[in-house]
């Protein structure tokens, strides 16, 4: 007997052991003015809000859907009048993503040139912090219980200058209300002020580290070969592939199984 065609499950990448999925994995701050008047909101995401979890293959599609999650309660508040900039429409009144090349890999920034910052009002973005210490933006330090930045985050000042009242930066100051650029919240959140840029790193490798490698080796059994050793066995292996191509819906299925009959011998 010979195989003639096979089917070969796809184990996309299983995030919902990331965080608890009802708990918000990232929120941003953002405001909308309309009549002259400015009304703050918050966005989260949960990862029961992603839509297509089959589509996260990696740390890039995974932070790429986090990220739409949060803009889009914003987008879909959009309305004839209202303005989501200050009136001369020169700041926005909400953190910029951006996907920067790197290599092979994209990096995630967080531009905050143009965010607008006031004592009012000081939109950030806040990250579930067993999440951020998974992915390395957060590390612990073993001595105070403290938190410090991880390799993986990167504070990047943009052309504006830092501002040190800390009235100017709203809600990120300390117990001492001295200002600070990030914090760790009373609800295990790391909260990050649009003081400055942000950059989030290998996404792809710090998500990998976290669930494993993807690829995957797919054993091809058949009696028209000889019979091989694999390990502690002797097996009718006809060949063996590295599977590395990971579309993450399900299955690559495809037709169905069907076993033939062949000549064993010429």
């Amino acid at each position: 007997m010979g195989l003639a065609s096979i089917s070969l499950l796809d184990s996309h990448a299983n995030i919902r052991k990331l965080v608890p999925k009802t708990r918000s994995v990232m929120t941003m701050t953002w405001a909308k003015v309309k009549q002259g008047r400015r009304a703050g909101y918050t966005s989260n995401v949960t990862l029961n809000d992603l839509e297509d979890m089959a589509s996260v293959t990696d740390g890039e599609h995974l932070m790429r859907a986090i990220v739409e999650g949060l803009e889009k309660e914003k987008l879909e508040s959009a309305e004839p009048g209202a303005l989501f900039t200050t009136l001369d429409g020169k700041q926005n009144l909400y953190a910029t993503f951006q996907w920067i090349p790197h290599g092979k890999d994209v990096d995630l920034l967080i531009d905050n040139s143009k965010t607008y910052l006031n004592n009012l009002f000081s939109p950030w973005v806040g990250i579930d912090l067993e999440f951020a210490l998974k992915m390395e933006w957060i590390k612990k330090k073993f001595q105070g219980g403290t938190y410090v930045l991880g390799p993986n985050l990167l504070r990047e000042v943009h052309s504006r200058t830092f501002n040190t009242d800390p009235q100017v930066l709203g809600v990120l100051v300390n117990a001492k209300r001295e200002p600070v650029l990030w914090q760790v919240n009373d609800r295990q959140q790391a909260l990050l002020s649009g003081r400055c840029n942000w950059r989030f790193i290998n996404l792809n490798t710090a998500f990998r580290n976290i669930r494993g490698d993807p690829h995957r080796t797919l054993y091809i059994y058949s009696n028209v070969a000889s019979s091989t050793i694999v390990g502690y066995q002797i097996v009718d292996l006809l060949r063996e592939v590295q599977y590395k191509k990971r579309e993450g819906k399900g299955s690559t299925h495809f037709e169905q199984d069907i076993f033939a009959s062949i000549f064993e011998s010429l």
